[in-house]
């Protein structure tokens, strides 16, 4: 990898992310050297009880010097539709996947497989194929999914859209790491006929990972690139510069994840998802905000800093279609187990020393019951809160519109209390 110019790239970033806070109705302040909000901002956010999510996220960071996460936060009601059902989910990735749902699971052995990917699809989503395992035994696994008959699932009256290419085949995607013989990996994935390549690291912002994009661009130049992870706007500036289509964004906030507390680094969630949006929006680019996604609430702050998906993990990967049902149930205890990519078990697996210290950790999880039912519960629960944050003028309420325009305000610790109490997990 060639030398990083860090003062020029640092310029270019902090020139976008001051362009967004101009288009909140930010100014600077010379007298007290930095940001504030204009009067015409200022009154639109007492009127309606908040502010726009930008608004929120640079006053946090101006006046607090502080980054925000989920519980730091909740949304503002705006005039509603009709109805919850008429809010849509539908979005495109990387200008040509269309996504009626666009969750991901989480490439974890304890996760996926070919069952769970399959029903993922049938609901709107893409099962993210893990990298765990022999380039025989993933490619199989793709296509599985590719092969499996295309039937639209129903429940209670409501049918559901599939996530379905060209061809009219399920969509999936296949993970791999960057080393060894991640190359012919992918071209393995690619010739199962995965929709989505995903460059899987826990700390993206590498130079090997750089490399690996620049590889796979030269290589593959036509294939949909999804690669992670990060959490800041300079990384997602220069992997927007190496040419992805999809950043997988957030350090450490996942269930199975001990990243933040082994190491000591990551950012709040909502805050870093943000700055990595912005960025990212500029050059056309879609982020998924990928773990800690512990139910529908969570999800719509992602979709709001900006996200096209989201990820998950552990929830989904205590659902009837999981690999580990069959294997790891206790109808006892009603729970299975879960573990990380890089806990203690995942990397004895993968021949690790024992002196490498685990980032994740194996635990065992209330079993959540059956698989599509969990999804319409969370596709439904996040219409709601499209519908909580309002319509457009003319009648509009989707993904987009929530990031644009939905409000927020930051809450208390007894603020957050208070919308959970008598709730588990």
């Amino acid at each position: 990898m060639k030398k990083i110019n860090h003062k020029k790239i640092d310029k270019e970033v902090y020139k976008i992310l001051s362009k967004a806070m101009k288009d909140a109705q930010f100014i600077w302040d010379g007298n007290q050297n930095k940001w504030i909000l204009s009067e015409k901002a200022r009154i639109e956010a007492w009127a309606r009880g908040g502010y726009n999510l930008n608004q929120l996220v640079n006053l946090a960071r101006e006046d607090m010097l502080m980054a925000l996460a989920p519980d730091d936060i909740t949304g503002v009601p705006f005039t509603g539709s009709a109805s919850r059902r008429d809010c849509d989910t539908t979005v495109t990735i990387a200008k040509k996947i269309k996504l009626p749902f666009p969750l991901f699971s989480s490439n974890m052995e304890s996760v996926i497989g070919p069952k769970l990917a399959i029903t993922l699809a049938l609901m709107g989503g893409v099962g993210v194929t893990h990298q765990f395992q022999t380039i025989e035994e993933q490619t199989k696994d793709i296509r599985k999914v590719k092969s499996a008959k295309v039937n639209k699932i129903s429940i209670d009256g409501r049918s559901y859209e599939p996530a379905i290419d060209k061809d009219g085949r399920l969509i999936v995607a296949g993970a791999t790491g960057i080393r060894y013989d991640f190359m012919d990996r992918i071209k393995s994935i690619i010739d199962a006929g995965a929709d989505i390549v995903v460059l899987d690291v826990a700390h993206g912002d590498s130079g090997q990972m750089y490399d690996a994009i620049k590889n796979v661009r030269q290589k593959f130049p036509d294939v949909v690139l999804m690669v992670g992870n990060i959490i800041t706007p300079k990384a997602a500036y220069m992997f927007c510069k190496a040419g992805v289509d999809i950043i997988k964004a957030n350090v450490g906030p996942g269930y199975a994840c001990t990243t933040r507390k082994i190491t000591g680094f990551g950012v709040p969630t909502i805050s870093g998802l943000y700055d990595v949006a912005t960025i990212a929006k500029e050059f056309g680019v879609d982020v998924v905000g990928d773990g800690g996604v512990n139910d529908s609430g969570i999800a719509v702050k992602y979709f709001a800093t900006g996200c096209k998906g989201i990820m998950m993990g552990t929830k989904l990967g205590s659902t009837s279609d999981s690999p580990n049902f069959n294997k790891r149930y206790n109808k006892k205890t009603n729970k299975l187990k879960i573990w990380g990519s890089a806990s203690s078990r995942a990397k004895e697996k993968q021949g690790r020393p024992k002196w490498d210290a685990a980032e994740g950790r194996e635990r065992e999880v209330e079993y959540l019951g059956d698989t599509s039912i969990f999804i319409a519960n969370l596709i439904t629960g996040i219409q709601s809160g499209l519908s909580y944050a309002g319509v457009s003028d003319d009648g509009r309420n989707n993904l987009l519109r929530l990031a644009k325009h939905s409000r927020w305000t930051m809450q208390s610790a007894a603020g957050t209390f208070e919308g959970q109490k008598g709730l588990k997990g």
